[in-house]
Order: C-alpha cells, then structure tokens, then sequence
C-alpha cells in the first residue's frame, strides 16, 4: 500500500474495547452500596466481582472513573478487617457455633494477608477447639 493510500484512510472515530457496564448513576446509587455491602460482611474484591458480574480490574476503572468509589476501596480492608475482628471476638466468647478456626486462619491469611512473623509464636488449632498461642519465649515450651 502506498503512503497516499494510507493517509487516505479514515480514522476509526470509536472507542475500542468493551462498553461501560454501569452508568455513572449506577455506580452511585448500585455498585457502591452493593460494594460496601459485601466488604462488610468480609468478601474480597474477586468475590464482589463475581457477584456484580464484573472483572476484578473493573474496579481499578472504576477508581479512576469515580472520586466516590475510589474512597470506598480505600475504606475497604479496614472494613474487612473489622468483620474479621468482630467474628474472632464473638468466637471467643462462644457466640458463634461450630466455629472452625483453621479456616478463620486461612481466611485471615489469604484474604487480609495476616501474617504471623514471629518465629517465637506456635499457632496450634484444631476444628472445634480453641486456638493456643505458644511462644518459645514462654517458660514452660
């Protein structure tokens, strides 16, 4: 093709890329109540983006799209974190039945990634039982 064929050529006018799933109405008065919603009640961004039909990278648009939304991912682990907190209290004051603490943990690590980085610290836990804390540290280990 020559170069005066090619300048010839129109320029494609729109967008390329998928269309925009909520409007900007939406995003106010759907997707963040529903997103508050669920980090509430401890879902991880995957999950939420699983029940708003939606990829997670939606939501990185979503920040830049809305000044409202982008504050609410920044609340987000706080929230997360605060469910969290109240279930393990709860479960320590036997308010929760059949609590299962390996998956308390696994949850804890792999969705806040809590981390235990103390060496001196042996987290031992078993379904049904309570979780004991032993440090190296501690005279009778």
């Amino acid at each position: 093709m020559e170069k005066s064929e090619r300048s010839k050529k129109k320029v494609r006018s729109t967008k390329i890329g998928r269309p925009v799933k909520f409007t900007d109405e939406q995003i106010v008065s759907f997707v963040i109540p529903k997103y508050l919603e669920l980090v509430r009640q401890g879902f991880p961004d995957k999950a939420i983006a699983g029940e708003l039909d939606v990829a997670v990278d939606y939501f990185i648009e979503l920040e830049k799209r809305s000044v409202t939304f982008s504050e609410a991912r920044k609340k987000a682990q706080g929230l997360r974190e605060a469910f969290f907190y109240k279930m393990a209290l709860a479960a320590m004051q036997g308010q929760v039945a059949d609590f299962n603490p390996t998956i308390y943990i696994w949850l804890t690590r792999n969705i806040l990634k809590w981390r235990n980085d103390d060496p001196h610290v042996v987290v031992e836990a078993e379904q049904g039982t309570n979780i004991v804390f032993r440090s190296s540290l501690d005279s009778d280990v």
